[in-house]
């Protein structure tokens, strides 16, 4: 497959990095496997040291161009550096730890020709755990684990952009959108400003795909892609203390993005509900990481409390006192556990 108009490629693959070169070789590599070849690479080095240079270096491809940030610019700012310098016909977010597979650009063109003028191409992911401590926080097994959808493989579903936001916020779709495994129409990624900033990267990337899919539609397919790799460097964990400035930013841009459209009230709720649960997992994960790792000094407690001050978020403190006595029961207290937050959530 080639491009039409031969001075700009099919595909920008738009990414940041920050001293992690052997992460970065890797996801580097896969993107090189890729059976369309029609692409580029636009990253942009945080690292005032230049420990992604030599990487680049090594693979001698013309297609990757490297850019040293004249300051570490931050996650959010250095993505958007890179995805001002992109010229494809579409443009892939993707982060320097989360490889894919060889066939994803062919799988999501293959979706474009099928149905053709949509926004976003999207797949689904595996999650890669490689710590088994890591990996039982989160009830997953070392390895790969499916966040695909309960539906048969290569399942392929059509969302206009009116239908979109009540479908992400409110669990429709069930499969996890990772922005790496996604391809936009350059032309709005970058109208939209690329991803937010409303001062931490948390759920930057979940704002970014709201808010894309809803612009102009997106088709989604039930197929693993990449992979999120969960390691031991991840961001979120010493970052805990932006949780409220997370929460707070998350829903006011999304507010900012929606409250024009006339089904709003209807979505609100929704995203409020999507806020609350995914705080209360993260929160779950990180008290049993820090507990293991003996980890102290972090603001967790104080965060927590003030985020479940904030009026929509006051009923995750329930899931979240139920979340610890689970993870702390024995067999029986487990299932009388799990029947309560099942009821909370069908009458939430």
């Amino acid at each position: 497959m080639q491009a039409t108009d031969s001075s700009r490629p099919l595909v920008s693959f738009c990414m940041t990095t920050r001293n992690r070169p052997e992460l970065l070789l890797r996801t580097l590599r896969s993107i090189q496997q890729q059976t369309v070849r029609d692409f580029e690479v636009i990253l942009a080095d945080n690292d005032m040291a230049a420990t992604a240079r030599p990487v680049v270096a090594s693979l001698q491809d013309e297609r990757f161009q490297y850019h040293l940030n004249e300051a570490d610019l931050g996650m959010i700012k250095s993505f958007n550096r890179s995805l001002s310098r992109a010229r494809g016909k579409f443009v892939v977010m993707i982060t320097d730890d989360d490889p894919i597979y060889p066939e994803m650009l062919e799988t999501l063109f293959e979706l474009e020709q099928k149905h053709p003028g949509y926004g976003v191409y999207h797949g689904g992911c595996d999650i890669r755990q490689a710590n088994p401590v890591i990996a039982s926080f989160t009830l997953h097994r070392v390895g790969s684990n499916s966040a695909l959808a309960k539906l048969p493989l290569g399942n392929v579903r059509v969302y206009s952009a009116a239908e979109f936001p009540r479908a992400f916020f409110g669990g429709e779709v069930d499969m996890y959108l990772l922005w790496s495994v996604g391809m936009v129409r350059r032309e709005i990624a970058q109208a939209l400003g690329g991803v937010p900033d409303y001062g931490t990267p948390y759920l930057g990337d979940f704002a970014y795909t709201a808010c894309i899919c809803a612009h102009s539609g997106c088709v989604v397919i039930n197929q693993s892609l990449g992979c999120q790799t969960v390691h031991d460097f991840n961001f979120g964990r010493a970052e805990c203390g932006d949780l409220k400035a997370a929460v707070l930013g998350f829903h006011g841009y999304i507010a900012s993005q929606f409250s024009a459209r006339p089904d709003w009230q209807r979505v609100r709720p929704s995203v409020e509900k999507f806020l609350s649960h995914w705080v209360v997992m993260h929160a779950l994960f990180l008290k049993q990481y820090f507990a293991h790792y003996q980890i102290t000094g972090h603001r967790l407690p104080q965060t927590l409390a003030e985020v479940f001050r904030i009026p929509f978020m006051r009923r995750g403190r329930w899931f979240y006192w139920l979340g610890l006595a689970y993870f702390q029961a024995n067999k029986l207290q487990k299932r009388v556990i799990g029947f309560v937050l099942r009821q909370m959530r069908a009458s939430d």
